[in-house]
């Protein structure tokens, strides 16, 4: 064999050998962190039911399961007047950062939020104007601020959302 087909045969082994070491990483990499952009990144699409104002709805997809609150002026105003909380200021609390305020809310009319308690974890229950988990002493009001009680637990955890152009749905982002 020549001396230049040794040499060409080698080229070509060394060029395949990075394009499948190239190949490998980039299927790492994608597993590890999704490059699309966020509108067409995967979401839960619920469509909204009839909402009845103050009336909190539990919405559910998978193992997803989502509180939604159209909330009245009257009901805003109760809940800006509450000032006995574990995390008034929602500190310890999960949220995005158009929601970083007193009623917990991109749009005070709706509050949306995980619809599992922050002490154990569990589903929560509607009662009254407080959600309560199902298996502990933890409540929230309706802005998903935690109640005083004897244990330290976080605020309802809000997720990144939007709604649809025509309000008909619910996107929430993992």
């Amino acid at each position: 064999m020549s001396e230049a087909r040794r040499r060409g045969i080698e080229r070509a082994l060394k060029l395949l050998t990075w394009m499948g070491i190239f190949g490998v990483l980039f299927v790492f990499a994608d597993f590890a962190v999704d490059f699309r952009p966020r509108s067409i990144q995967d979401s839960y699409r619920f469509r909204l039911p009839e909402l009845v104002t103050d009336q909190p709805q539990i919405l559910q997809r998978d193992q997803l399961r989502i509180l939604v609150i159209q909330r009245s002026e009257g009901l805003q105003q109760r809940l800006l007047q509450i000032t006995e909380l574990q995390d008034a200021e929602s500190k310890r609390s999960s949220q995005p950062e158009d929601a970083e305020n007193p009623l917990r809310a991109k749009d005070p009319d709706f509050f949306v939020a995980l619809a599992l308690g922050t002490d154990f974890q569990c589903p929560l229950i509607i009662d009254a104007e407080l959600l309560r988990e199902s298996c502990s002493d933890a409540t929230y009001d309706f802005a998903g601020r935690a109640q005083p009680a004897n244990r330290r637990f976080d605020n309802l955890v809000v997720p990144d959302y939007s709604f649809s152009d025509d309000g008909s749905h619910l996107i929430v982002y993992p």
